[in-house]
């Protein structure tokens, strides 16, 4: 994003400006990424660590496969 002119502040708001620049199609979920990689930084959950798991083989795997 830097590349190409965009200043890059925070993870939300780089996520906001590629979605808004057609680089990623799925904005929600990379959001939902975020959110699930902070929570994974601060949890201690077995049942939220296990459905976090799920979501990045489900969903965020394939955002980074089609990003790639």
């Amino acid at each position: 994003m830097e590349y190409n002119g965009f200043t890059v502040e925070t993870p939300l708001t780089t996520i906001k400006q590629t979605f808004q620049s057609d680089i990623i199609t799925n904005g929600h979920a990379w959001i939902d990424a975020l959110e699930d990689r902070n929570l994974t930084s601060h949890t201690y959950d077995e049942k939220m660590a296990d459905k976090i798991v799920n979501e990045i083989k489900m969903t965020y795997f394939p955002l980074l496969t089609e990003l790639h």
